[in-house]
């Protein structure tokens, strides 16, 4: 496809990087148990499970998890993130991880109270967070994308070949209903969308800074022990590696890492 990379090898690679820079700031082993929220289609959970005596993985939409990708020794549930009362036990986990999930749910504080209820006293939480550059990425390259994907869209009509990633002209990310509910179909493709669950892209802007993520974190009895700047991306797929690795160098960073531990 032209200027478009395979988006599932993409993400993938993405999130190896996310798991990398984690664990160079955390033990390689010594878990007991730990828990994923939002696994995704279970590529991540590959590379957690090994750090872990016990793994429980959850996700609200349990079709996204790809059959091959699951792991025998691994728990799955199908649980709504933003609904997490009374799903485990008091200070069940000394790990709880999630990536890409919080800027979607409805009810963040009450996500953060039912994990820091889960977390053991000396256990750890790990949370990536979208940055304010990937919010800029997501605008200003949206229309690019938009003709990238006709022009893709456009060959593969005139010249299939089997076997090729089919091309989605789709731009939403945001599985939340009641964001989804404001626009129709015509507007999601033509215009860029609100990444998560805010009202405006100002609003998701303000949100997305480090500040902010940070404050709710501290205000909902956690510390931060460690922040890490996470990988740069366009969000898109675009495939641009060495001026991602650039990027990546020069400090930008699509995303927040923030590994944390509960107030005692």
């Amino acid at each position: 496809m032209i200027l478009k990379t395979n988006w599932t090898k993409h993400l993938h690679l993405i999130r190896k990087m996310e798991i990398d820079l984690v664990f160079k700031h955390l033990p390689l082993a010594g878990f007991s148990k730990g828990l994923e929220i939002g696994c995704g289609d279970g590529y991540q959970t590959t590379l957690l499970r090994n750090r872990f005596k016990e793994f429980v993985a959850c996700d609200l939409n349990f079709k996204r998890i790809k059959e091959e990708l699951k792991i025998s020794n691994v728990v799955y549930k199908q649980y709504d993130a933003d609904n997490l009362e009374g799903v485990f036990q008091s200070e069940e986990f000394d790990f709880i991880f999630s990536s890409n999930v919080m800027e979607h749910l409805s009810r963040p504080r009450q996500f953060l109270n039912n994990t820091r209820f889960f977390l053991k006293n000396d256990g750890y939480v790990v949370h990536i967070v979208p940055s304010r550059f990937l919010k800029i990425t997501y605008i200003f390259l949206h229309f690019i994308n938009l003709v990238v994907l006709v022009i893709n869209r456009t060959t593969q009509i005139f010249f299939s070949r089997g076997g090729t990633e089919k091309t989605n002209l789709s731009m939403e990310n945001n599985i939340n209903k009641s964001v989804l509910e404001k626009k129709n179909k015509l507007s999601q493709i033509l215009f860029p969308q609100i990444h998560g669950n805010f009202d405006s892209h100002i609003e998701e802007f303000i949100k997305f800074g480090k500040k902010e993520w940070q404050k709710m974190f501290e205000e909902s009895g956690f510390n931060v022990v460690r922040y890490v700047k996470g990988p740069a991306f366009s969000g898109y797929g675009f495939g641009f590696n060495r001026l991602r690795k650039l990027l990546h160098y020069l400090w930008w960073s699509s995303e927040h890492i923030f590994i944390l531990k509960k107030v005692v």
